[in-house]
């Protein structure tokens, strides 16, 4: 029998997302860009499988411009902000509305604080969020490894847009996505272990699909609202 617990990000939201206890046959995992990628990722997926129900695909997927496809996967990893932006640099209606419906953005590369906020001006998420650091008791840190810290890159500190309990936004240092493939990373993951790294990455595919699966309890009241 499948046992699984459910999580509804949204009333109105285009899938739910499922907090696994045990499941057969895994869930399938891929990576979803902006940017070309050419890179596989064999190691780490097999590395995902080991430790977890999921497995990984080989290959990235795309997006085009015209976001047609957003909505078949939960995350998105942007190294090019002219893919989720409008000329004024604000979020596009499409990626606010997947957004809202439970998607996480992934932004790779060095911002300022003025252009963060900018992102989320004149939207709903300007008065109903944050911007803020990652705490030494964050989720992504302790679900499912315990970390010993994010890693720093030319002074860039990892940040987050916190809405409604859960992590919608990360920023993150360039090279994320690749610090996993198994070409091999550079720049400030070059210097972290094999293990590390992909750790760092299981971690992140936990909190985007429980949350902190590790307190799932206190949710419940939030969880059950949304899905009324």
């Amino acid at each position: 029998m499948i046992r699984f617990f459910c999580t509804a990000l949204s009333a109105f939201s285009a899938w739910l997302i499922c907090a696994l206890v045990v499941i057969t046959p895994a869930l399938s995992w891929q990576f979803t860009v902006t940017a070309p990628n050419t890179n596989t990722f064999r190691s780490f997926g097999q590395f995902l499988k080991n430790t977890t129900s999921l497995t990984a695909h080989d290959q990235v997927k795309q997006v085009d411009h015209t976001l047609s496809s957003l909505y078949e996967s939960p995350w998105l990893f942007s190294q090019d902000l002219s893919f989720i932006t409008t000329s004024s640099q604000t979020f596009k209606p499409k990626i606010l509305r997947w957004l809202l419906d439970g998607g996480t953005l992934i932004i790779e590369g060095k911002l300022s604080k003025a252009k963060l906020e900018n992102l989320v001006k004149h939207s709903i998420l300007q008065h109903k969020g944050q911007w803020q650091g990652i705490s030494v008791d964050h989720e992504i840190q302790r679900s499912f490894y315990l970390l010993r810290g994010m890693p720093r890159c030319d002074n860039h500190s990892w940040s987050e847009f916190r809405y409604e309990k859960r992590m919608m936004i990360l920023h993150a240092p360039s090279g994320l996505v690749d610090s996993v493939t198994d070409h091999g990373s550079s720049g400030c993951f070059d210097s972290l272990t094999k293990q590390t790294k992909h750790r760092l990455m299981t971690n992140l595919i936990m909190v985007i699909l429980t949350t902190d699966y590790k307190k799932d309890q206190i949710h419940i009241a939030e969880i059950l609202k949304r899905i009324r």
